[in-house]
């Protein structure tokens, strides 16, 4: 597929990346540490942002921004590294932090923590329980040469896949390493090779390594989105490039997009399907995004000016948009409000604007097991007045 020709980067992309502008050294204390280019990215700092309520009892309520700024893009390279499992390793039984997938405070270093030999893994700062060292005589099973970088993803959908797909912004400074994915996974799942299409990559762009291997070249860089704390300008420009390759032209695909999840077996809006009739009736296209390519998907929300749907991953993909500030959106929420998708919002100009819903069984165990309803009544209020602002 090639992209529309008629498409135009817009102006706050141009130039924002050109020859790296500094090389820091100060995380040295691995053998396997070459060195940090960074690259000039002039991301606005992440901003405090608003949550509108709308309904029959409409408010506002102001959210602190979590950082005080966008981090730096930033690419380490490691000589020759060890891998165990999903994780890389320094020679010295250190864990590079940022090849784990676990969030920490601050997952943007690539800080080196102590092994621990002979012992059950253990909480550490920031919540990342630490894996026992591999013994040596296991870890250099397999000897890959050549450049890679990590793009470890499990989870294939809304939030980690953002955050994988938010790394290669790294392609567009001539790096073509190989893709580590994690070793749990048996072939690259089609998801994943409609995001990295765009960028010239293929399943032969990928490598599912032994459980126990060692890396030539690693080039560990930084993620452009983080979630739930900042989303940068270097994102905003993958998340472009996706949503201008998949275009199509602007009648082929509806304007209006309610993404239901009537399909899903989690976080289950019991009355959806009458929520969906009430969209239909204002001239939205229920659409299951579970049931499309990903090329499907991008199409869809590249020419889409109002989206809505119940929180959820799916809305994660409005990023795909072509007017991405124009885009307008409604989220479905079920309490306790907890979405990323105001931080998002803002970046893009626009506060969240939301339909809280009723629980009606709350897990006490785990948030996914919980159901809830929408009042149609209060959904059509807050529906009309998202229309009409």
């Amino acid at each position: 597929m090639t992209p529309s020709p008629a498409s135009i980067i817009p102006p706050e992309f141009d130039g924002i990346f050109s020859s790296p502008v500094g090389i820091v050294s100060d995380y040295g204390q691995a053998p396997e540490y070459c060195g940090t280019r960074c690259f000039p990215d002039h991301s606005p700092p992440p901003e405090d942002y608003e949550i509108q309520i709308l309904g029959k009892r409409p408010e506002t309520i102001p959210v602190k921004a979590k950082y005080a700024r966008v981090p730096v893009p930033q690419v380490h390279e490691l000589s020759h590294p060890l891998w165990y499992d999903g994780f890389i390793f320094s020679q010295t039984g250190d864990l590079f932090v940022d090849s784990a997938r676990e969030y920490l405070e601050e997952p943007l270093r690539i800080t080196c923590f102590r092994g621990l030999d002979n012992q059950e893994p253990r909480p550490h700062e920031g919540g990342l329980f630490l894996m026992p060292p591999p013994r040596r005589k296991q870890m250099e099973t397999k000897r890959y040469g050549g450049q890679y970088m990590p793009f470890f993803t499990i989870n294939h959908y809304g939030h980690y896949l953002m955050e994988s797909v938010s790394m290669l912004w790294v392609l567009e400074h001539g790096l073509k390493p190989a893709l580590i994915l994690h070793n749990a996974l048996s072939r690259v799942p089609d998801c994943l090779l409609g995001l990295v299409e765009p960028f010239g990559l293929d399943e032969s762009s990928f490598i599912i390594p032994e459980p126990f291997a060692s890396f030539e070249t690693v080039f560990m860089q930084r993620r452009s989105y983080m979630h739930r704390h900042y989303f940068g300008l270097a994102a905003q420009k993958v998340f472009y490039r996706i949503a201008e390759y998949y275009a199509q032209p602007d009648d082929q695909w509806p304007k209006r997009i309610y993404l239901s999840r009537r399909k899903m077996g989690t976080r289950r809006l019991l009355n959806e399907a009458e929520c969906e009739e009430l969209f239909q009736r204002y001239g939205f296209t229920v659409v299951n995004p579970e049931e499309l390519t990903v090329a499907r998907q991008a199409a869809l929300f590249a020419r889409a000016t109002h989206v809505a749907g119940p929180q959820g991953s799916a809305l994660h993909n409005r990023v795909l948009s072509l007017e991405p500030r124009g885009l307008k959106v409604l989220i479905l929420a079920m309490p306790p409000l907890f979405t990323p998708f105001p931080m998002i919002e803002r970046v893009y100009g626009r506060p969240a604007t939301v339909v809280m819903g009723r629980p009606v069984f709350q897990s006490p165990v785990h948030y996914e097991a919980s159901t809830w309803t929408m009042p149609l009544d209060n959904l059509e209020i807050g529906l009309r007045q998202w229309l009409d602002s």
